[in-house]
């Protein structure tokens, strides 16, 4: 695969036309462009593709006017062609930026560089995307059964889209917002809000109180305040071993002399519980930190 590839690139790097290429390497048009897209168009490829003045005049105008800001659908539509084509003409400059067409790209604004700098207010954030959020295919999304807290997300962020509202596959009401962001993306890593973190996530390494702002955010999405029976009050967060441990050093030092474990459900997921009177230290131990939260975890009657 590697000796082809190579070969593709040489002969694409020669001007020698796509149909040429196909027929002496047997390589799809598509592996092809995927294979070169990060090579410059060489001049001899004008000639061989036999380009019409018109078609010339608009190549250059395409590269012009991407290369002073203007997106790919903006390019397309001015011009009046097709996407797929505007996209062959300025391959060599997507390639350089790939991240700038997925804000670009998108329909709605959001202040991207919100989790540039870790603060109180998004840490907090942070650890409630660690919870209940993903990132696929650099869109950051959050799901969550209250609308109060979504709402005050799309406002500390700035975001100008809509809430999605659906059903969840259990009942209820589920709200959720998506937003396209490559600085997102890549700021978020130093919360360790990845793709694919669900049996990965590990905690961030944040300073007092950056932890406990983030600690505060995961308990609003992945965790709860129940009471076993005994009555006692019983605080717990669920999530990978890593994060339990985490966790579970936190309250070491927040609420000592603790003999609580950490947990493995069912499903491979881990528990930390506090019970007693060290679960209502810990519940206001959180809630002193200055971050927004979920009300209905936050019982008045205890705090």
């Amino acid at each position: 695969m590697d000796k082809r590839k190579t070969e593709v690139r040489e002969l694409w790097a020669e001007g020698i036309p796509v149909k040429e290429i196909i027929k002496r390497t047997g390589t799809l048009r598509q592996t092809i462009w995927r294979w070169t897209r990060d090579l410059p168009e060489p001049e001899t490829r004008v000639k061989l593709t036999r380009r019409t003045p018109k078609q010339e005049t608009q190549r250059e105008a395409a590269r012009a006017l991407y290369s002073n800001g203007s997106s790919l659908d903006k390019v397309s539509v001015q011009l009046d062609v097709s996407k797929p084509t505007v996209y062959g003409w300025i391959k060599d400059l997507v390639a350089k930026n790939p991240n700038r067409e997925n804000n670009q790209g998108r329909r709605y604004k959001v202040n991207d560089e919100f989790f540039k700098d870790p603060n109180v207010i998004n840490s907090y954030w942070a650890g409630l995307l660690a919870g209940d959020g993903n990132v696929i295919n650099g869109v950051i999304r959050l799901s969550l059964k209250d609308r109060e807290l979504i709402d005050g997300f799309k406002a500390v962020t700035k975001f100008a889209g809509k809430v999605r509202e659906y059903k969840a596959p259990r009942g209820g009401q589920m709200y959720s917002v998506a937003i396209s962001s490559s600085q997102w993306v890549k700021n978020l890593q130093q919360f360790n809000v990845v793709p694919n973190k669900s049996h990965t996530l590990s905690p961030p390494d944040l300073e007092h109180p950056l932890n406990l702002a983030y600690l505060k955010g995961l308990y609003d999405a992945d965790g709860c305040l129940t009471h076993n029976t005994k009555g006692l009050s019983v605080w717990k967060v669920s999530g990978t071993r890593m994060t339990c441990e985490w966790v579970r050093d936190i309250a070491t030092k927040l609420v000592p002399e603790h003999h609580a474990n950490v947990n493995v459900n069912r499903n491979t997921t881990h528990d930390f519980t506090l019970v007693g009177s060290r679960a209502v230290k810990m519940l206001k131990a959180l809630h002193a930190i200055k971050t927004p939260e979920l009300s209905r975890k936050w019982p008045t009657e205890i705090l």
